[in-house]
């Protein structure tokens, strides 16, 4: 049902393995009524750690520059890793 030919890729998936499509994380969310942060609490963690993280060298890399499409850039990034951070993802959900 989430386009994938094989039970093995399907494993897989289910043990964390390998990442799922985009496709099938909205699948499963469809089947099983479910967020894709409770059924896939590792992807979702790592993904947010890569948004803090890039953010964070955007915000860094922007500094100094007082153009004010830059503060409007900074001002962004600093509400978006405040918000970021007090999301905060347990992967063991």
């Amino acid at each position: 049902m989430i386009g994938v030919k094989s039970r093995t890729a399907v494993s897989r998936i289910e043990g964390s393995k390998r990442r799922p499509s985009l496709d099938a994380v909205f699948i499963c969310e469809m089947i099983f009524s479910t967020s894709p942060l409770e059924l896939f609490p590792g992807l979702m963690s790592e993904l947010q750690q890569a948004i803090l993280r890039r953010a964070s060298e955007l915000y860094e890399a922007l500094q100094g520059d007082p153009s004010k499409a830059t503060r409007l850039k900074l001002d962004f990034l600093e509400r978006l890793l405040e918000r970021v951070e007090g999301q905060r993802i347990d992967a063991t959900i």
